[in-house]
């Protein structure tokens, strides 16, 4: 628990303020990791964490011996107040800013297969994204209330206000960064573990502890939750997801009224950052036999409305429908061309997401001279919700022409199955 850290005594805090400079250096460092972590929420940006965090060493010298303190949870709370302090003048400056730098520590490569990072890397984004969304005041209050676990009269002494107004703002900012995840396509059972990954990956201490080894069992299978769960094996991450729940469920409201309808996870690759891939550039050929019109599957609203729609507003790098996937049905087929050749290289050369566990599409290839190379998928997994990631691997495969299209084709899954939602599809740098 951050406030009852034992390494940092009242008697250290005394010594501290009677001028002993080892005493005050001890207690500096001591306070740094937890610290940073509170200033990386709030600003989303580790370098200026640390310049904020600077700063809040000088304030705390300058006024740490007038400081009247009879507990160490009051001296946390002092210095939680420094900092916010900080951070808002900051942002005040800056203006709204997302998570700037929050998953840079996951760029480099990861020791498991690539299909996992990549699930690693977008679930992370869109919690990243979705907590970006929130106001500083928001996060402030969530960082408190959450990781550093603050009771509501000590969150009202770090913001000013009553108890009240502080059991009010935290169950205002939950329901905000509800709505956000929701339109990033998650349910409300992944608020908690949510949470916890965000928890993880701004915790200083964490560093590569938050890979792909702890959470290759269950990435793909499973889902967010156990996504999350795994990758917490930092102090932080473990910190949260043993204390969010009772955190969450302390305010008032009906947790049925914010019910998230099950779905595809929208549009988790909606500001991808992974390196090494790249979305289609245009749609070549939309086949519609039945000339019915395209429609797709509005994920982040209520009932999973189906809307007309184009495919190149579904698929293409630029797409104005983010939140969407295009319904592909049984001997439907759209074929896209990617700005690079589709050949093989160090990672997945192609894969592709969407919702329908039982309607894979098939994939091909496409010649210059309509050559067609149908392809098998090397990796493919399902999660309960339905969500799908199929993978290609074109290492084994002997290439006769140079391809730069793909063709994905709707498959019969018998009457009573929906068509495929085709999400997105990407294939990798040469």
């Amino acid at each position: 628990m951050v406030c009852d850290d034992t390494t940092i005594t009242l008697e250290l805090i005394k010594r501290a303020q009677q001028g002993r400079e080892e005493c005050l250096s001890v207690l500096a460092e001591r306070v740094r990791a937890d610290l940073l972590a509170y200033l990386h929420r709030l600003t989303l940006d580790s370098h200026l964490a640390e310049d904020l965090y600077q700063e809040a060493m000088v304030e705390m010298v300058k006024h740490l011996p007038r400081l009247e303190i009879t507990s160490r949870r009051a001296f946390w709370g002092w210095l939680y107040k420094i900092a916010l302090s900080k951070a808002c003048r900051q942002a005040r400056k800056r203006g709204h800013s997302g998570p700037s730098d929050l998953l840079d520590g996951l760029s480099a490569p990861l020791d498991c297969a690539p299909p996992r990072q990549l699930m690693q890397r977008e679930l992370s984004e869109a919690v990243c994204e979705a907590v970006g969304m929130l106001k500083v005041s928001q996060r402030n209050v969530v960082a408190l209330r959450c990781f550093n676990q603050l009771s509501y009269a000590e969150i009202a002494a770090v913001t000013g206000g009553t108890q009240i107004q502080a059991k009010l703002r935290f169950f205002r900012a939950k329901q905000t960064l509800k709505r956000h995840l929701r339109k990033m396509g998650f349910r409300e059972s992944h608020l908690l573990p949510a949470l916890g990954l965000f928890a993880a990956l701004t915790d200083p201490s964490a560093g590569a502890s938050v890979s792909c080894t702890a959470i290759e069992a269950g990435t793909l299978e499973v889902g967010l939750g156990t996504t999350a769960v795994g990758v917490l094996t930092s102090k932080a991450g473990l910190a949260a997801v043993a204390t969010l729940a009772i955190a969450l469920a302390s305010t008032t409201g009906n947790p049925s009224a914010d019910r998230i309808v099950a779905g595809p996870f929208g549009p988790l690759t909606k500001k991808m950052k992974v390196p090494g891939y790249v979305y289609p550039s245009s749609v070549v050929q939309a086949y519609d036999p039945d000339a019915s019109g395209w429609v797709s599957v509005d994920s982040t609203l209520q009932g999973d409305l189906v809307q007309p729609t184009t495919v190149e507003e579904v698929l293409v790098h630029d797409r104005s429908l983010p939140g969407r996937s295009l319904l592909l049905p049984s001997g439907h087929w759209v074929q896209v061309r990617f700005p690079v050749p589709i050949t093989e290289g160090p990672d997945v050369d192609l894969f592709l997401t969407g919702y329908g566990v039982t309607q894979k599409p098939q994939v091909a290839l496409i010649g210059p001279n309509d050559e067609r190379l149908d392809l098998v998928p090397s990796v493919s997994r399902d999660q309960p919700s339905g969500f799908t990631i199929t993978a290609y691997e074109l290492s084994d495969v002997d290439l006769p022409f140079v391809s730069y299209e793909v063709r994905i084709t709707g498959v019969d899954a018998g009457a009573s199955s929906p068509p495929f939602a085709l999400r997105m599809v990407r294939v990798g740098l040469p």
